[in-house]
């Protein structure tokens, strides 16, 4: 600030210094004594400018002293000429104001003077048209006179016809025979025509008369047809009135009809009046003349149409050719003004020239008369010295012309310098104003650049570069996949640790088992050891034979009684000892669970430490930030604030720059008045020079000094002139002013009368308009009710309808009341025959049984009921969503609705203020360029005026005569043209008024005329007649006028000829309004006759009552005369009379027309309701139908899962059994099996619940997908639609709906179809399952009855050892007691061995069958599965993956099935082998727990490969081959198992049997071993191969095919794509083009092959796959999905912005077509409203015509009827009286119906501008309800992926397209226009036929690329859904397979090497084989081509 202060100081100090330079130098020029120091002092100052050199006060000192007296001195001069020359400056003011305005008077009177000459000429050509007219009328009036006279003949001549008849008539004589009238005037005809026929000469009057008698025969015979042509036209008008109702009604009924097609709708026929039967000929009949009329109307309106536009091109032509000629005459025009304007100035300049000439030869002249003069004088002396005088002045004047000639050229000189310097002054000026301009806007661009670079540099400093957020986001997704796979690598880590955990929970279950066991065996050892130390006792007691029978009795009692004891105590011990552990065990768990508890609340309170630390912490933070918050102020405020202070800035840079700018213009202002006054300076001194120079003149002579006085006097009256015109126009203004004052002040006079007026108008029609509300209130409520009572009724009825409510109410909770006692009842009934059946069934045997069942039952209905309740309640919630839905919907049309209509009134409203506006504007326009105008010429007049001054090279006194002269013409001048102007308005008035007369003599016989030519054919001589007479009054005066004349002539006709057209459009109108004006009358008429009826009615009654009256009065006294005020007053009484009855007639005509309208209203409404609740009751339907498959789907489903749950009850009741067995049994293993199973069961069918859901969803998204699908077909063929085809579609609606809803259905039933047959499959499956299961259970049951055989065996045989030992007990010989023991202890050997025997054959029996039913069941297993599993795929290839996973889980299902039932052989050989001996139970259960141990760790590794195959089976889809391998591997790990086991049971057999077996045995059975194996190897590879062969050759058949139609179909769509798109990447999900999938497609087949050449080498191996390779493949799985996550997402944002653009460029389009419709709707709009206007008025000149001619008619009655009323009588008298009162009544009633027939015409306007607004609303609602039903049907979030992209891409080529053809098009009529443009002045109509032929062909070809184009997206559309993501999935599949494949392969081959080193077998390895066998087939004839 302080720098740019010091800056503006510097400058002031220089603009100072120069200011003081410049008047000093002034100064001196003036003084010019002092130049020297002026120069210094310039020197100085300049330096001090250029440098800033600052200035000592010695130097301005040394400089001013000298100078200070002069400058004093020069400034008093200075203001004493600064005075004188404002004085003189006022004068030249006031003289150029004067002058200016006797300029602009004149250039008024000119302007005056020429309107003047314009009007007189108008007048002259007026008056000439008005003789023209008089002479026609007075032709026409001799004409009328002439036709007069001879209608009047004719006249007497037909009534003495007429006579003659009726008297002919009247004689009876005459009638039979042949009579001949005699008619005088007709004999006279006759004979004047014969005479003339006869004699050349013949009586005119004669002829004439003969020819008016004629006549008068045509013009009645004429009238008479007149009448009957009117009465039948008015017939045939009410005909064609009713024929256009049927037509409407009919018309009507076929809307009806359309809208509601297919709904029963009742057709209604023709309506007839009542009392009419309907016949159907005269149905036919009236339709076939309907028909015939409606088709000659088309016909006319067709014939019409076309000569329209036969004209219209006619008259384009014309205008077109009457352009060029205008065109041609502007160029014409300007040319000969360019060369008048050349030939002016030629003449100018030739006329100077002359001048010159002529002063000459005036000089010479004169000098040859003074020589002559000088001659004639006499002696030679005075000749000489004359002669020499002579010669003297002739070199004098010679001198002083040359003199002359170089003044005028020096003074020319001197002007153009003084000019050019003057302009290079101006330059200079103009040249250092831009510079210091330019130089100021660079300094503010500067600065406003550097602000602008600073606010960016901001705002950069405050943002982020490109390279840096990049970087930033690469570090955002590199920290995202980071934290994936951590969070995948947590998903392992917490997979493993559950895995763990349960490995563990097992080995605690397997150690609790252990202990258990290890219990067990030491109780059976102490048992053991009791029942040895018994036995001990017993062979003690034994040898003691001494012993007497009765001790041995006792014993063997003492000793059963201490073994029971025992057994006893042993219990006892047993039940301690379980307490003991049990109260241990729960001690452990207790102290456990209390140390958990600990922990936990030690963890709780750390943490809870920890927590109020933090929270202390946020608290301070808390505090902390509450006071940075107290002091800091908010974001908005302070981002505003930054806003504000940036605003600040711009603004101040702004006004930097303003000021800046502002001081520039001062600057260059100062200059300009410095030079300004420097010139102002200078012409003071000339002028001083001048005046002095004048004061010399002046003192020359008393001549001179007259001059001079002039000169002042004319200085001094040029003064006073401007004064005076200044004054004038002040003057004038003010007048001007004044008379806009009045103007205004009469218009708001006129505007407030006119007000005044309506007011009045409208309060007298309020008063009527009351008055007849009040009658009609009176007439209606006349037999009313009053309130209160009508109040008490309606609280009656109210209280009534109150307590038949609560009645109704109390009869509905009675019979709910009554129901819920009957259910009551019921369910009592219902309990007591249970409680009934329950006592029978307890008394019964198998009560338990029942009872059980009955459970069972219970608890099925339960689960029933419980889901039938949960699918109520979610029916109704559904219901309940969908009625929100629909009344939400409902809501949203009627707010919409009342939007529209809102909308649509305010659109109307703001249309009629903007043309309101409009018309205003271009009234402002029309007035600003008249303004404009008369602004030009007076500018060009004053031009004019001032161009006339005199010459400034000729002297002063010169000048001043001429300037004299002028004004003095001026003056005069004015002074004439006002005298013209006066007598001119005069004229101008009195020729108006003439002008007046004329037209309306000329109006009224125009109508004369009018009248005569309908009455009068129309000839072609006459109008020729009419032109030849034309063609020689307009004789032309010269070519070019007749010319002009003709082109006149032409415009006008063709105008005429269009105001005919339009005339004749009129007409056609016309005629509908006045058939429809008939109807309305007709109806008027008959409730005229009506009125007129019931009139005359009272009339007669009023009349006998009146004659009742008069009699009586005469029949009286004479009383005196009734006046005629009385009679006054009863006429008047009658007319309000008849008023009210008018007015009672109309309100009733307006209540019919009102109800009528509320009645077709009431039935368009009960029709939409009607359509509405058809609509509602389809829907319904709909929804019901819909609901009834979900139910029947469900109820399916239901059935399928009572079944399984039957299936699952029944496999429930068979593992109770079991457990019932297991508890009887010792075993503790199979309860755990049994809860392990059950937990599996629970858990499959909570799957199956869930696959059941998910099939119920799948149903639901193939609908939705389905509907989609039409809805994207819909909006394509929608978007495809050009403008044309939108129109045809309003029309054919119903029927695409109608397809589109039979396109629904058949899709919907296909898709059923194909659901159908899933079920069918799945049915079919779950029946195979279900006979297999059986099968099963009665393999199952064979071995239960087998075991129940053996169980009876053992019974028996337990049976005969106690019979043999009581048998031993019973016999008393003691003697042979020996003999008798070592027979016993035989025997007891004999069984111990037969027992053994039968063991052995029992444990060797089951092996051998387990071995071989084993592998027979896995091989028909195996076989059947591959059957199964091959038929399924091809089905389920056509399913998706969730349907798949069910067959798996039933898969799975059936496996846990098989292992059950092998669980179950095994359990029932254990129980076989259970029984008899103590060594053998110890053994059994010994071999039992080893087994159960091995079986379990079995069973986890089987499980444990289950779930792996579970999780690789839902991870990937399944394909043939792998199955296959995956089927082969299982089989091998099977066989693995057999073989290990095997192998260590003969390891066992070996070790345990080593002492006795020998080595030969051994070697023996090492080489049976080897055979057998390499023996099954072989049989087991055959069959492989086998069953391989017969899977794999159709299979492969089918792929070979179907691999060669994929690769031709690829290689055609990839053609078809390089041809179009070029080479499209990416074009399924993983980014690969065509060929390249191909490839590795070939190469997968290749190395599937491989796997499975080598799969069939490698038959025996085992192996499962780590958790660790898994997780790896899932890591790679999840990273594959994410690139695909963001390959979608990519492509989506690449979509969505091409949407947009696309949506955009529709909507632009859109747009477009609803301007124009708008634009055409106005338009037609526009033309209805002129076409009813036109329409009233016609009607209401016919009426006026008509009403003129009967009241015309009605005078000549009333005079010839008034002379006869003096001399009636008083009847006649009364009869008059009547008749004139009826005329009255009759000119009311017209009146009013012409009245009636305004107000029916204003609401037929009405009316039809209402139907329309209800169409477009009708059309507006529909078009929202097809809407709705569309959104109704889309249900949300439906649509994919997929069919986005597809729809985008599609629109996306629609709208390019579109959006080319638009530019193409807007491009071609550019060109026309341009061509048009161009060539209208040439162009002829065929060229331009052409041209739109050539249009049309563009159109028709960019129409079919366009379809083509189409087609081509078709194509890309199918290509795109052959390229599924399944494909590319399966490829991916494929890989992962062929992976885990190979590495299965690698440990299959280690584990074979294994067991080939341990069995000592040789093995070739299959790889090698592999590659022999690939080498062998490696040629290249044999591979197969894919």
């Amino acid at each position: 600030m302080d720098e740019s202060q010091v800056a503006t100081s510097e400058d002031e100090q220089v603009h100072n210094q120069i200011k003081y330079a410049d008047t000093s130098l002034k100064e001196d020029l003036r003084k010019s004594e002092v130049p020297l120091q002026t120069e210094i002092l310039k020197s100085k100052l300049d330096v001090n400018l250029l440098d800033h050199v600052p200035i000592t006060t010695q130097s301005k000192s040394s400089q001013v002293d000298p100078l200070e007296n002069l400058i004093e001195q020069l400034r008093r001069e200075l203001v004493f000429l600064r005075s004188q020359n404002e004085v003189i400056a006022q004068d030249l003011l006031v003289k150029e104001a004067q002058n200016r305005s006797a300029e602009i008077e004149l250039e008024r009177h000119r302007t005056q003077a020429e309107q003047n000459e314009f009007l007189s000429r108008e007048l002259i050509e007026k008056e000439r048209d008005l003789e023209r007219g008089r002479t026609i009328i007075t032709k026409f009036q001799n004409k009328l006179k002439e036709l007069a006279e001879e209608n009047k003949q004719l006249e007497e001549g037909m009534k003495e016809i007429l006579q003659a008849i009726k008297e002919m008539q009247k004689d009876p004589d005459v009638k039979g025979a042949e009579t001949s009238l005699i008619i005088p005037s007709l004999e006279r005809l006759v004979n004047a025509i014969e005479s003339k026929n006869a004699e050349g000469i013949f009586d005119a009057n004669l002829h004439l008369k003969a020819q008016v008698d004629q006549l008068t025969g045509r013009n009645e015979e004429l009238r008479q047809e007149l009448r009957e042509s009117r009465k039948e036209a008015i017939s045939y008008s009410q005909q064609l009135a009713k024929a256009n109702l049927k037509v409407d009604h009919l018309e009507k009924e076929i809307i009806l009809l359309r809208q509601s097609e297919g709904s029963n709708v009742v057709f209604k026929g023709v309506d007839l009046p009542d009392g009419i039967a309907p016949s159907s000929a005269n149905i036919i009949n009236s339709q076939n003349e309907y028909l015939i009329h409606i088709l000659q109307e088309l016909e006319c309106k067709e014939n019409k149409l076309k000569t329209l536009e036969d004209s219209l091109e006619d008259y384009n032509r014309k205008f077109a050719v009457i352009r060029h000629q205008q065109s041609l005459l502007y160029k014409e025009y300007l040319s000969e003004k360019e060369a008048w304007k050349i030939e002016s100035e030629t003449v100018k300049e030739e006329k100077k020239k002359l001048e010159d000439q002529i002063q000459q030869d005036a000089i010479k002249v004169k000098e040859y008369n003074n020589l002559l003069s000088a001659l004639q004088m006499d002696s030679d002396e005075m000749k000489k010295t004359l002669s020499e005088n002579s010669r003297k002045i002739t070199v004098l004047q010679v001198n002083e012309k040359s003199l002359i000639r170089q003044y005028t050229t020096l003074v020319e000189m001197e002007r153009q310098l003084r000019k050019e310097n003057g302009k290079q002054k101006n330059e200079l000026i103009a040249m250092e104003a831009e510079v210091g301009e330019k130089i100021g806007r660079l300094q503010r661009f500067k600065e406003m650049a550097i602000f602008k670079i600073a606010a960016l540099q901001k705002v950069i400093d405050n943002s982020v570069s490109l390279s840096e957020l990049e970087l930033a986001n690469k570090q955002y997704n590199e920290l995202t996949a980071k934290y994936r796979d951590i969070l995948q690598k947590d998903n392992m880590l917490v997979q493993r640790t559950n895995k763990l955990e349960h490995l563990e929970c097992e080995n605690a279950s397997l150690k609790e088992q252990m202990e258990s066991i290890n219990k067990e065996l030491e109780i059976t050892k102490e048992k053991l050891y009791t029942i040895e130390q018994a036995w001990e006792q017993e062979t003690k007691l034994g040898n003691e034979s001494n012993m007497d029978k009765a001790k041995k009795s006792i014993t063997n009692s003492e000793i059963l009684s201490i073994s029971k004891k025992i057994t006893m105590l042993e219990m006892k011990e047993l039940n301690e000892r379980q307490r003991a552990e049990h109260s241990q065990k729960m001690y452990e768990h207790v102290r456990t669970s209390l140390k958990q508890m600990e922990e936990r609340n030690f963890e709780l309170e750390t943490k809870f430490a920890e927590l109020t630390k933090i929270n202390l912490e946020a608290q301070k933070v808390e505090q902390m930030l509450r006071d940075e918050l107290a002091d800091s102020v908010s974001k908005t405020v302070s981002d505003a604030d930054r806003q504000r202070i940036l605003e600040l800035e711009k603004s101040e840079m702004e006004l930097k720059v303003e000021v800046s700018k502002l001081r520039e213009i001062s600057d260059i202002a100062k200059r300009q008045v410095e030079i300004l006054n420097a010139q102002q300076q200078s012409r003071e001194k000339e002028v001083e020079s001048v005046r002095m120079q004048l004061l010399d003149y002046q003192a020359q002579s008393d001549e001179k000094a007259l001059i001079a006085k002039l000169h002042q006097h004319i200085v001094s009256l040029q003064i006073s002139e401007a004064t005076a015109l200044g004054k004038l126009e002040s003057v004038t203004s003010k007048l001007q002013k004044t008379e806009a004052c009045n103007l205004r002040l009469e218009q708001k006079l006129d505007e407030k009368e006119q007000a005044l007026y309506y007011a009045r108008s409208e309060g007298r029609n309020r008063a009527k308009h009351l008055r007849q509300t009040i009658q009609s209130l009176r007439r209606q409520f006349s037999g009313a009710l009053p309130l209160a009572q009508q109040e008490k009724f309606s609280k009656t009825m109210i209280q009534l309808q109150n307590d038949k409510l609560k009645i109704m109410q109390e009869m509905k909770n009675s019979q709910q009341e009554q129901r819920n006692m009957e259910n009551k009842t019921m369910e009592m009934e219902l309990k007591l025959k249970g409680l009934e059946e329950l006592i029978s069934t307890l008394k019964d045997a198998r009560g338990a049984q029942k009872v059980i069942n009955w459970h069972m039952k219970i608890e099925e209905l339960r689960l029933q009921e419980l889901k039938l309740n949960r699918e109520l309640v979610k029916d109704k919630e559904e219901i309940k969503y969908l009625n929100n839905i629909i009344s939400e919907y409902e809501n949203t049309i009627s707010s919409l609705e009342e939007e529209i209509v809102q909308q649509n009134k305010f659109h109307e409203e703001r249309q009629m203020a903007w043309d309101q506006r409009e018309v205003e504007l271009e009234r402002q326009l029309d007035i600003f360029d008249h303004q404009q105008n008369e602004i030009l010429k007076a500018a060009q007049k004053f031009e004019e005026a001032t161009g006339s001054m005199p010459d400034p090279s000729l002297p002063l006194p010169n000048q001043l005569e001429i300037a004299l002269r002028k004004i003095k013409e001026n003056v005069r001048i004015i002074l004439e043209t006002r005298a013209t102007c006066k007598s001119l308005e005069e004229k101008l008035k009195e020729k108006e008024s003439a002008l007046r007369l004329a037209e309306q003599n000329i109006l009224s016989r125009d109508q004369v005329i009018n009248e005569l030519r309908l009455r009068l054919p129309a000839t072609a001589e006459r109008e020729k007649l009419i032109a030849e007479l034309g063609r020689r009054e307009i004789e032309p005066k010269s070519h070019h006028t007749l010319k002009i004349a003709q082109q006149t002539i032409a415009n006008m006709q063709a105008r005429l000829n269009q105001k005919e057209e339009v005339l004749k459009k009129y007409q056609h109108l016309l005629e509908k309004a006045r058939e429809e004006q008939r109807e309305i009358v007709k109806k008027h008429e008959e409730d005229l006759h009506i009125l007129h009826h019931k009139l005359e009615l009272q009339s007669e009654s009023s009349l006998s009552k009146f004659k009742q009256t008069a009699w009586d009065l005469i029949k009286q006294s004479p009383t005196p005369v009734a006046t005629s005020k009385h009679f006054i007053r009863l006429a008047e009484m009658e007319q309000t009379v008849a008023e009210q009855d008018d007015s009672l007639s109309s309100l009733l005509i307006k209540l019919k027309k009102v109800s009528q309208d509320l009645e077709r209203q009431k039935e368009i409404t009960e029709l939409k309701i009607k359509e509405f609740e058809k609509i509602k009751l389809r829907l319904q339907e709909d929804h019901a139908d819909e609901v009834k498959k979900v139910k029947a789907e469900v109820e399916d489903l239901r059935c399928l899962l009572a079944h399984s749950q039957k299936e699952s009850q029944s496999l429930k009741s068979e593992l109770q059994a079991q457990k019932e067995a297991n508890s009887r049994a010792p075993t503790t293993t199979m309860r755990n099996l049994v809860e392990r199973l059950k937990s599996q069961l629970a858990l499959k069918e909570k799957q199956q619940k869930a696959l059941s859901r998910a099939l119920l969803e799948l149903r639901a998204e193939m609908t939705a997908a389905a509907e989609e699908r039409i809805i994207s077909a819909t909006s394509q063929k929608e978007a495809n639609l050009n403008v044309q085809q939108i129109i045809d579609r309003h029309t054919k609606e119903l029927k695409t709906q109608i397809e589109d809803l039979n396109e629904n259905l058949l899709k919907l039933r296909e898709a059923l179809k194909t659901s159908k047959n899933k079920e069918n499959s799945l049915t079919d499956n779950l029946n195979d399952l279900t006979s297999e299961l059986q099968k099963k259970q009665k393999a199952y049951n064979k071995i239960l009855r087998e075991k129940d055989a053996i169980d009876q065996e053992n019974d028996e045989l337990k049976r005969q050892i106690k019979r043999l030992t009581s048998g031993l007990q019973g016999k008393h010989l003691i003697d042979n007691k020996q003999s008798l023991i070592e027979e016993l202890q035989k025997k007891i050997k004999k069984l111990e061995s037969q027992l053994e025997r039968k063991v052995d054959e029992a444990e060797i029996k089951p092996v051998k069958e387990k071995s071989a039913k084993e592998e027979l069941i896995r091989w028909e297993e195996g076989k059947k599965w591959q059957t199964k599993i091959e038929g399924i795929r091809n089905k389920l290839k056509e399913k998706e993956g969730e349907v798949y996973i069910l067959t798996k889980q039933l898969t799975t299902l059936k496996d846990l099935f098989a292992k059950a039932d092998k669980e179950k052989l095994t359990l029932q050989r254990k129980l076989k082998t259970t029984g008899i001996t103590v060594d053998q139970v110890m053994g059994v259960r010994a071999l039992e727990s080893e087994k159960e141990l091995e079986e379990l760790k079995k069973r986890n590794l089987d499980l444990e490969n289950d779930i792996s195959y579970m999780r690789t089976r839902q991870a990937l889809p399944r394909d043939s081959v792998i199955e296959d391998l995956r089927l082969q591997n299982r089989y091998l790990q099977e066989k693995l198992h057999v073989l290990e086991k095997q192998f260590s049971k003969e390891a066992y057999s070996r070790t345990s049997t080593s002492e006795v077996e020998s080595d030969d045995h051994r070697q023996r059975e090492q080489e049976l071993q080897k055979e057998n194996l390499k023996l099954s190897s072989e049989n087991i590879e055959l069959k492989f191969q086998l069953e391989q062969a017969n899977k794999d050759l159709p299979r492969l058949k089918s792929q070979v095919r179907d691999l060669k139609e994929m690769c031709e179909f690829l290689k055609k769509e990839k053609a078809e794509v390089e041809r179009k798109l070029g080479r499209v990447r990416g074009s399924g999900r993983s980014g690969k083009t065509i060929p390249e999938l191909e490839k590795t497609i070939g190469l997968m087949k290749k190395v599937v092959e491989k796997v499975q050449r080598e799969n069939e080498q490698l038959k025996k191996a085992s192996g499962i796959l780590t958790s660790e390779k898994m997780a790896n493949i899932e890591l790679e799985n999840e990273k594959l999905k994410a690139e695909l996550e963001k390959l979608k997402v990519h492509l989506g944002r690449q979509l969505s912005m091409h949407y947009e653009s696309k949506t955009k460029g529709t909507e632009k389009i859109v747009a477009e077509n609803e301007r124009l419709r708008k634009e055409l709707k106005k338009e037609t709009e526009a033309a209805e409203k002129l076409r009813i206007a036109k329409n009233n008025l016609e009607i209401l000149n016919e009426k006026m015509t008509v009403q003129l001619e009967e009241t015309g008619k009605r005078l000549q009655l009333a005079e010839s009827r008034g002379p006869q009323l003096e001399g009636a009588d008083s009847k006649s008298w009364k009869s008059i009286v009547v008749t004139r009162m009826y005329e009255t009544k009759l000119k009311e009633l017209e009146t009013d119906i012409a009245k009636k027939t305004q107000s029916l015409t204003d609401l037929k306007q009405l009316v039809r501008q209402a139907t329309e607004r209800e169409q477009k609303a009708k059309k507006y609602t529909e078009d929202l309800e097809q809407q709705i039903e569309i959104l109704k049907h889309v249900p949300e979030g439906a649509e994919t992926e997929q069919s986005l992209q597809r729809e985008l891409q599609v629109l996306r080529l629609a709208n390019s397209q579109l959006e080319k053809e638009k530019a193409e098009l807007i491009h071609q009529l550019e060109v026309n226009k341009d061509q048009s443009g161009a060539e209208s002045t040439v162009s002829d109509p065929d060229q331009l036929k052409e041209k739109v032929k050539d249009l049309e062909t563009q159109l028709k070809t960019s129409d079919l690329e366009k379809q083509h184009l189409k087609e081509e997206i078709k194509k890309l559309k199918k290509e795109l859904e052959n390229f599924d993501p399944s494909f590319f999935e399966e490829i991916e599949d494929l890989k992962y397979n062929y992976k885990e494949e190979v590495k299965k392969n690698i440990l299959l081959e280690e584990k074979l090497k294994k067991l080939s080193e341990q069995c000592g077998v040789e093995l070739t390895s299959p790889i090698a084989d592999s590659e022999q066998f690939e080498d062998e087939e490696e040629s290249p004839a044999d591979l197969p081509i894919y």
